[in-house]
């Protein structure tokens, strides 16, 4: 690692998200928010509010961060002009899972799942589902090209198509179990994890279905497992991995041909470890070490330089020329397998 430069002046007891907008690096901590010129190396906007941002997500020059307790901020991020412009929405919740499709803004909170419009200067509530009262909690949600897709605390899934006027359901169905934990779209492949019975035992049922016909899915082919929890999907590679102290690791499936996975590989981890994706390439983060494994071949993982950090606890990156948050540092991933440290919060 090549330490670039070190960077002072966050006062906040640990970073808990971030994002790279306009040319500004922008950190959350305990009820603070910043945004940090790369280039000057130098804190150009300091706010302090009442709640701890929660999640955070971006859009061009659009910032939409989470707050707990206050519901859901959004900044126009200039190149000048601080501090930048701000609307709140006062939803009484936070919404979670926060992300962004084409030019709309989702979240969930409860049974609810919001939509917002961003296509204007002040981004609005364009609509949110179901319009009346629902007992269907919402565990997990991915919105896709003009798709979203809702998994239910119930077992069920919802396939929802939409634009900035509302939205139509176009499938409601239920694998057969409980809880949808995650889901993930490839191609014209859902993959749905969820936990097949109702009890205090974690297991874990993973099935893909082909929605080629979005009103008829078929079901493809399952795998069922004990041993990995969460669920990383993209491109033709499956990574199940597991964030406890039994320390299972993660196990990589080829689903290059959905209808037949194979389990290609399993690549080992420290109890604990937390696991997360930037295209082909995993993020081990477990302390005292910070691991990069490219699974684009999932048959052999290739191994980036184990990398040394004291207290190391937690990930984020913005594709390839993105950010790692480990507590008070951040990497620049252009090259994702050798990370460069380029700031230090502290």
């Amino acid at each position: 690692i090549t330490l670039v430069r070190t960077f002072s002046g966050t006062d906040s007891p640990s970073v808990t998200a971030l994002d790279v907008v306009a040319g500004k690096l922008v950190t959350a901590g305990y009820r603070d928010l910043k945004f940090i010129d790369l280039d000057l190396g130098e804190v150009v906007w300091d706010g302090v509010g009442p709640h701890t941002p929660e999640a955070m997500t971006h859009l061009e020059d659009h910032l939409a961060f989470a707050c707990g307790g206050a519901g859901l901020n959004t900044y126009a991020v200039k190149s000048s002009g601080y501090p930048p412009s701000t609307d709140v929405f006062g939803m009484g919740e936070t919404p979670k899972h926060l992300q962004i499709d084409g030019e709309f803004l989702f979240g969930h909170y409860g049974s609810k799942v919001y939509c917002f419009d961003l296509t204007q200067e002040t981004p609005s509530l364009a609509w949110s589902y179901p319009p009346g009262d629902s007992s269907e909690y919402v565990l997990s949600l991915q919105a896709k090209d003009g798709r979203v897709y809702i998994g239910q605390l119930s077992g069920g899934v919802q396939i929802l198509e939409y634009d900035r006027y509302g939205f139509t359901e176009l499938v409601h169905f239920h694998p057969g179990g409980q809880e949808i934990v995650d889901l993930a779209m490839m191609d014209s492949v859902l993959a749905v994890l969820f936990d097949p019975i109702d009890d205090m035992w974690i297991q874990r049922e993973l099935h893909l279905y082909d929605l080629t016909d979005i009103t008829s899915p078929v079901l493809l082919d399952t795998y069922a497992n004990d041993d990995f929890p969460n669920l990383l999907a993209a491109g033709t590679t499956i990574a199940l991995w597991d964030s406890s102290v039994n320390a299972h690791g993660i196990m990589v499936l080829d689903a290059s041909n959905p209808a037949n996975l194979v389990e290609a590989s399993h690549v080992a981890t420290p109890p604990l470890a937390r696991v997360t994706r930037n295209g082909e390439v995993l993020n081990i983060v477990a302390s005292p070490s910070l691991q990069m494994v490219d699974v684009s071949n999932p048959y052999a993982p290739h191994f980036g330089s184990a990398i040394s950090i004291p207290d190391a606890y937690y990930f984020a990156a913005q594709g390839n020329s993105g950010y790692l948050v480990n507590t008070d540092l951040v990497f620049d991933l252009s090259d994702p397998l050798s990370p460069v440290l380029v700031l230090s919060l502290i």
